[in-house]
């Protein structure tokens, strides 16, 4: 959200953050935002980030909320209202009435209601549920840092990293069976320390589901890591996670062992491995460039040309 704030302005659109935590924050209309915290004002310090404490859209304002306060768009406001699906299964999580088929959804039924998407998952999501006004909005990820201390060369410190609490239960199952490899758990590291970790690792395992096109894997990989990411949700996508079937795995190819046969083969031909990956980490390099002609598209007015 915050990245869409700072480009809209970049753009010459006039954007603002507003935080809400409760339903009371909307009040007739009005939208009546928290403070943003000291860590928030810190997370996000490179975006060109305005924040209003009261906002009243009206007109051609447009009014977008993440998909976790789908609730909150079906309000009434006198303006233009988005959702942007970042994740579904955080959406399906923070509403579960959506999985019910058999209750009319209020959010898919409006035909003037726009339908943001971050990926081919949220896309097909939409999709099946009828929504009427769909609209590609990715994000990206920023390589400013993690450029700084990718690596590629041959010698690492570690064979395996992964996120101990992304798919936990997966992951414990695998790592008893390869005791003897050198493994890294990223937890309590700061950003800076979870990109130089990465940085000295030959092969990052994701076994979360990607809700979304999730942002860890695709640091691990401008960071110059060969990726594995765990067949679920976004990762069944090819447009959301260009790889190789190689690079994809399930629950039954873990407890089967092909996970760990087709990890160890990776790691004896690491060099060979690296450029099969190459068309998903140039696509990750351009995300940045995808997002901001995104929003040319679709926020900007063009002059008609004489």
């Amino acid at each position: 959200m915050h990245q869409l704030c700072s480009t809209l302005r970049s753009l010459g659109c006039e954007a603002v953050m507003v935080y809400i935590s409760v339903r009371e924050s909307i009040a007739k209309g009005c939208l009546h935002s928290l403070p943003p915290t000291v860590n928030v004002k810190e997370a996000y310090n490179n975006y060109d980030i305005k924040h209003e404490e009261l906002v009243m859209p009206s007109g051609l304002d447009l009014l977008i909320f993440p998909e976790i306060l789908v609730s909150h768009a079906t309000s009434n406001f006198n303006c233009q209202v988005a959702i942007w699906w970042l994740s579904v299964d955080i959406a399906l999580l923070f509403n579960p009435l959506l999985i019910r088929k058999d209750i009319n959804q209020p959010i898919f039924e409006n035909n003037n209601l726009i339908h943001f998407y971050q990926s081919e998952y949220a896309h097909r999501y939409l999709i099946e549920n009828s929504a009427r006004m769909i609209v590609p909005l990715y994000d990206y990820t920023s390589p400013s840092q993690v450029e700084i201390l990718s690596n590629d060369s041959a010698v690492k410190s570690y064979d395996i990293a992964i996120f101990p609490s992304k798919g936990a239960d997966l992951a414990a199952e695998f790592l008893k069976l390869e005791p003897d490899l050198r493994f890294v758990k990223i937890e309590n590291m700061s950003k800076k320390q979870v990109y130089q970790t990465l940085a000295d690792t030959y092969i990052y395992i994701d076994f979360g589901n990607q809700p979304g096109k999730d942002r860890v894997p695709r640091e691990a990989s401008i960071s110059g890591c060969l990726i594995f990411l765990h067949r679920k949700g976004s990762a069944g996508y090819y447009e959301d996670s260009p790889l190789d079937d190689f690079f994809l795995f399930t629950g039954e190819d873990i407890t089967s062992g092909n996970l760990e046969r087709r990890i160890k083969l990776a790691l004896e031909n690491i060099s060979s491995m690296i450029p099969l990956q190459q068309y998903y980490r140039n696509k990750i390099l351009n995300e940045r460039k995808e997002f901001e002609l995104q929003c040319i598209n679709f926020f900007t007015v063009s002059q008609p040309s004489l």
